[in-house]
């Protein structure tokens, strides 16, 4: 899971890279398919990153589950994500932004009627989503944690003495 999350996050800082090295002023087609790739990516590293933290979350008591799990999260991770920005692509809301937000890279069109919609569905959802998440479930793990941790520590301390 570790390896399709440095995949995706991988791919978002080359699409990242390329935008700023190009620092789109207009529309074009290279703009579209930057946009596109670092939506794309982007949704998917966060799918990939709550995937994870799910995994590990589970694994603790429920092993076949969260093998189970493994295979799903590539269906969630990049098919959620791929059906996201081909609704976004067919309704043409990844475009040249221009804002100055976004430092030359294209995402979501800001002169559309329906752009906050879009930024929430291609990005912004999902991030918020990871972000409320991601620290309640790491701290799950950590209680989970420190509980089988101290069991462990008086038997070590015992068997010392």
């Amino acid at each position: 899971m570790l390896v399709y999350l440095s995949i995706a996050d991988l791919l978002s800082a080359l699409s990242y890279s390329y935008g700023v090295w190009r620092d789109f002023h207009s529309d074009s087609v290279d703009c579209i398919t930057q946009g596109a790739i670092s939506t794309f990516t982007n949704t998917s590293s966060f799918f990939w990153t709550v995937a994870v933290a799910v995994y590990i979350f589970i694994v603790k008591s429920r092993q076949r589950q969260a093998d189970y799990l493994v295979l799903y999260s590539h269906f969630i991770s990049w098919d959620v994500p791929l059906a996201i920005n081909v609704a976004a692509l067919s309704q043409q809301k990844i475009d040249y932004d221009a804002s100055d937000v976004s430092v030359g890279w294209c995402w979501v069109n800001i002169q559309a009627e329906d752009h906050v919609l879009w930024m929430l569905h291609t990005r912004k959802i999902w991030e918020f989503i990871a972000f409320v998440t991601l620290p309640v479930l790491y701290n799950l793990i950590k209680i989970h944690i420190c509980k089988a941790v101290s069991p462990l520590q008086i038997i070590k301390s015992s068997l010392k003495g």
